[in-house]
């Protein structure tokens, strides 16, 4: 078989496997996923079978999750599910991580005949699905973030016409797009089956680790320990927050042009190396068959990971 058909099937099979992985099964009743969306572990961290509150049918994924789902890695791991909202199960997704290790891996063998970089890229295969998942939840949060401004005017302005602090999380939940009110929905879930609202604050938090999302939670459970006019106090939050937006942005605007000399200036050596290498590849053939061409290079490879690395910190402010 010709093996540019070869690697065009292992891509279709390894897609399909990530597919039907992603998507699981179907859902269960809605009483299930009620129940199961308060499986609470003894430290008191909220730990859900499936993010979301959804419940898949019994497979044999079903029963692997059934001997890892004691283990503290397991309860981490799902954690970090709910975080980017994906609905996968952990065996699912360390299924997933090996069969696009393997593929990736395979392919490299495949093409090149060096078990050294076969092995290399199933290496990258193998975490590439975790870079996946940060992803997500960095995007996630960043939506979130987004969104949470005009959520907290929805529950001061609920609180200024005489609602409850819940009945505004509620008009959130049911008025707000989405992911924000998700995260507000799994809120009133949790505390409409028993768990104490400031245990539910908690577990938004442990699901959607944000700085501002943080400062509202606090600002919550403060005021209702000590009273006060919770209107208020979301109130100057909301300006808090917005003007921390303006100020990111203005620190943005301002650290542009550092991040772009840093990518310039980070990848600029390996593309004139390519480039000569191409021109004049016997000016650049000691450079890869001699050890001390080697060794150059992978000096000056490090050299570069350090120079990109303390570019982006110091264009990297944090407010």
């Amino acid at each position: 078989m010709p093996l540019p058909v070869l690697l065009g099937l292992l891509f279709v099979i390894v897609a399909a496997i990530g597919y039907v992985l992603a998507r699981g099964g179907a859902e269960t009743s809605v009483v299930s996923d009620r129940l199961d969306a308060m499986n609470v572990d003894p430290s008191g961290a909220a730990v859900m079978r499936m993010p979301g509150g959804r419940v898949k049918k019994q497979t044999v994924f079903t029963e692997m999750d059934k001997a890892f789902e004691k283990r503290d890695f397991y309860g981490r791991m799902i954690l970090e599910f709910q975080k980017a909202d994906l609905q996968i199960r952990y065996t699912e997704y360390v299924a997933l991580c090996v069969s696009v290790g393997g593929t990736l891996g395979a392919l490299g063998f495949l093409a090149t005949k060096s078990p050294v970089l076969a092995t290399l890229l199933a290496i990258i295969g193998l975490i590439l699905p975790r870079f996946y998942v940060k992803y997500r939840q960095a995007m996630r949060i960043r939506n979130i973030d987004t969104q949470l401004v005009d959520a907290l005017i929805l529950i001061s302005n609920a609180l200024k016409s005489g609602y409850s602090f819940l009945q505004g999380v509620e008009l959130v939940a049911d008025e707000a797009p989405e992911p924000i009110c998700v995260e507000f929905r799994r809120m009133l879930r949790e505390v409409n089956l028993g768990l104490p609202v400031e245990d539910a604050l908690d577990h938004i938090i442990d699901r959607v680790p944000s700085e501002d999302l943080d400062l509202v939670v606090t600002s919550v459970k403060i005021q209702r320990t000590v009273g006060g006019n919770l209107a208020e106090v979301l109130d100057k939050i909301i300006h808090t927050i917005r003007e921390r937006i303006r100020i990111k942005g203005e620190i943005g605007t301002l650290t542009a042009q550092g991040k772009l000399q840093g990518i310039i200036l980070t990848l600029l050596p390996p593309a004139m190396m390519i480039g000569v290498s191409a021109i004049a590849p016997e000016f650049m053939e000691p450079l890869y068959t001699t050890l001390p061409g080697k060794l150059m290079l992978a000096w000056a490879f490090m050299l570069q990971l350090i120079g990109g690395f303390f570019i982006f910190k110091i264009v990297d402010i944090k407010v």
